[in-house]
């Protein structure tokens, strides 16, 4: 120690009240203990945040957790985690805020409503799949809730996340670009890899991208970390444009009009969006290309190895130019953190060029939304909603997608309203809207899906559920904005905002799409949102209470204790019937006793019969195919599928009366399917339709629609 250090050190110690001779060393002890919350603070954020973003990145590469043997395991895993924190810290409930409070039990009373929907769901099997999978989300939200959550470690967690999906990001288009056929990655041209769906995957980006640029303008984050974290948040961005989601595209300004509206630090954020703003647009017309030359065209009658030959020359351009835009942004990132750094009159300028870009911001888009109808916002508002409501197959038009609206979504949601208007307090049952689609639908699609989040709510469990969800939102929103003023003067309500907006992201386009069912997207949603709700609200003791701490953890755990028992069956279930999926070809009686085994641990769904008819009749086994479809109709008395085939195997034992009776029902329950009612013209003829035939023709169709 310097004499001039040793001098300030002990005047420093002189000006202190005497505390007689243990001072000293009650002084070494306070700062031993110092270093050693620190310590435990990063041992919170090992426990609490790197479990989590290994969960969430790992549904990313597993079709986004789609199948139900992808999430059942890592349901149960909760039940055992939430109730060990439960018995660990008996009073962790009643450190919550009162929002969070009310939101647990606003969700926990949605998941019972759809477990209840079974009763009246006319697929039970899937209502009861569909209230398990609301179950999983409801836990999450619950253990994110209940973790001992601190800055840091939501920071680790946060930026876990990001770097996670970076990696995966930067994995996918490694594989696109040297794949010998890249639409192995895409559908229509546009990429679907790793979710297998193109909206859900420009989502998936967009739940990291937006978190990662407010943590690279956070001053406190780790200045070695802001430039990665901006340039990330660049090249998320720049993968979801690949994607060609015109919902992602339509629904962005709603979710940066909240962010610029509501959160903190708002005018620094808009500085260092420039550089990304910037990078993305001149990075957008290479991966706009890629859909140019490979989309789906009215008429288009390309050999299929053309249109591989040509994605695969675009997609040659992609890597140099992200790259550049990657390494463009490291270098902006690393320019706005040493400006940040030369002083009080800098960060002023920053602000003040926030402030301007902002307004700047706003007229342009304005200036630019106007030139782009051709001075007529009415007359083009009035025509996209005509070619909204057009239902005509989307088409490249002028080298991207983004210049159509045609869809079937005005049909989806026009059958979603009807259904919910014939059963508008409780809902047709959780995940029952498939039949509702088909019974009345006007496109020729299948959808299992609704497509908006507002409009399956009110669906599948009617007022009631979409009253409890809005409460749940209200509350943990309400949590996250006193979060947000009890931390207001700190950086660490930049971290709360970050934590905040996967949910947001979420909710805003998840009203024009079908996001709700897959967990790499929930999971993330509900999880952060928790933890922003409790970062700022948790109380440091348990709120007063005559009831002891222990007894509403010990009936937490009982009723947790009671989910795991049921949540057990189906998760066997769900994985006898993949088995047997993928060995019946070696193994045909294993795969049977699986499916057999399968069908008695859950006896709602209708899945183990209808795996164990298409297996049969796959090898010629007519007898048990038409056992297996007798079963899923009483499972599931809508099933079109069982309805045809059975109509088919009668018709080929000349059962003509149950065959017509049969095939009657499935063109009732599929609105006139030209090949249902083909079959139907076609019993007694000197040509029925037969077996292979239909199922040729339904696996063309399938084909066609997954290809457009």
């Amino acid at each position: 120690m310097s004499p001039s250090a040793f001098r300030r050190r002990h005047a420093s110690d002189a000006t202190q009240p005497s505390a007689g001779a243990g001072a000293p060393a009650e002084a070494g002890a306070r700062r031993w203990a110092g270093g050693r919350g620190k310590r435990l603070s990063w041992v919170k954020a090992g426990l609490a945040g790197l479990p989590a973003v290994a969960l969430f990145v790992a549904w990313s590469l597993d079709d986004g957790g789609y199948a139900p043997t992808a999430w059942y395991p890592v349901a149960l895993l909760l039940v055992g985690l939430l109730a060990t924190i439960l018995v660990a810290i008996p009073g962790a409930l009643r450190t919550l805020s009162h929002p969070v409070i009310v939101g647990l039990i606003a969700f926990a009373a949605y998941v019972l409503l759809s477990y209840g929907s079974i009763l009246w769901a006319v697929d039970a099997g899937a209502a009861l799949e569909g209230a398990n999978r609301t179950l999983l989300f409801f836990l999450i939200f619950a253990v994110f809730a209940v973790l001992p959550w601190t800055p840091t470690s939501a920071l680790t967690a946060l930026v876990g996340f990001v770097v996670g999906l970076t990696v995966v990001g930067g994995v996918t288009l490694g594989r696109l670009v040297a794949a010998e056929d890249p639409t192995a990655f895409t559908i229509d041209a546009r990429l679907a890899a790793p979710l297998g769906y193109p909206n859900a995957t420009a989502a998936l980006w967009t739940i990291a991208a937006l978190p990662a640029l407010v943590l690279a303008a956070r001053r406190s984050t780790p200045v070695a970390l802001r430039p990665l974290l901006l340039a990330s948040s660049g090249f998320l961005f720049e993968l979801g444009i690949l994607s060609q989601s015109r919902g992602w595209l339509f629904t962005m300004p709603v979710v940066l009009l909240v962010l610029l509206a509501f959160f903190p630090g708002r005018r620094r954020l808009v500085v260092f969006a420039v550089p990304v703003a910037i990078a993305v647009a001149l990075t957008a017309p290479p991966l706009l290309e890629v859909f140019a030359v490979g989309g789906y065209r009215e008429g288009d009658e390309r050999p299929f190895e053309d249109i591989v030959s040509a994605m695969g020359t675009s997609l040659d351009a992609v890597p140099r130019a992200v790259g550049l835009s990657f390494v463009a942004l490291l270098g902006a990132g690393a320019l706005l953190c040493a400006l940040e750094r030369v002083g009080q009159r800098a960060r002023v300028a920053l602000t003040r060029v926030g402030t301007g870009v902002t307004v700047a911001a706003v007229l342009l888009a304005g200036a630019a939304s106007f030139q782009a109808t051709g001075g007529d916002p009415a007359g083009t508002v009035s025509r996209a909603w005509d070619d909204f409501r057009s239902q005509k197959e989307v088409t490249a038009v002028e080298g991207s997608r983004f210049t159509s609206l045609g869809s079937g979504r005005y049909d989806f949601w026009r059958v979603g309203v009807e259904a919910w208007r014939e059963h508008p307090i409780a809902g047709i049952g959780q995940d029952n809207y498939a039949a509702a689609y088909l019974a009345a639908g006007r496109t020729g699609e299948e959808p299992r899906w609704v497509h908006s989040l507002p409009l399956r709510l009110l669906v599948h469990t009617g007022l009631v559920g979409f009253v409890l969800f809005t409460l749940f939102a209200a509350a943990s929103l309400a949590g996250v904005v006193a979060g947000l003023r009890h931390l207001r003067g700190s950086d660490d309500v930049m971290i709360a905002g970050a934590a905040a907006l996967p949910f947001v992201v979420w909710a805003v386009q998840g009203s024009v799409d079908w996001y709700w069912e897959f967990p790499a997207l929930s999971g993330p949603a509900f999880g952060f949102l928790a933890m922003a709700a409790v970062l700022g609200t948790r109380r440091t003791t348990p709120a007063g209470s005559s009831i002891p701490a222990r007894i509403p953890a010990a009936a937490a755990i009982a009723v947790l204790i009671a989910v795991l028992i049921a949540l057990v069956p189906a998760l066997s279930a769900a994985r006898d019937v993949r088995a047997a999926e993928n060995s019946w070809r070696t193994d045909y009686d294993v795969a049977m006793r699986r499916l057999d085994r399968a069908a008695s641990l859950n006896r709602l769904s209708a899945r183990p019969p209808l795996s164990e008819a298409g297996i049969a009749l796959a090898v010629g086994d007519l007898p048990r195919a038409s056992r297996a479809l007798k079963s899923v109709l009483e499972r599931d008395p809508e099933s079109w599928f069982a309805h045809f085939e059975l109509g088919l195997l009668r018709s080929a034992d000349g059962d003509r009366r149950s065959a017509r009776r049969h095939l009657a029902r499935a063109i009732e329950l599929k609105r006139d399917d030209a090949l249902l009612v083909d079959a139907l013209a076609r019993v007694g003829t000197r040509h029925p339709l037969r077996l292979r035939e239909a199922n040729e023709r339904l696996t063309e169709r399938v084909a066609l629609r997954t290809a457009r």
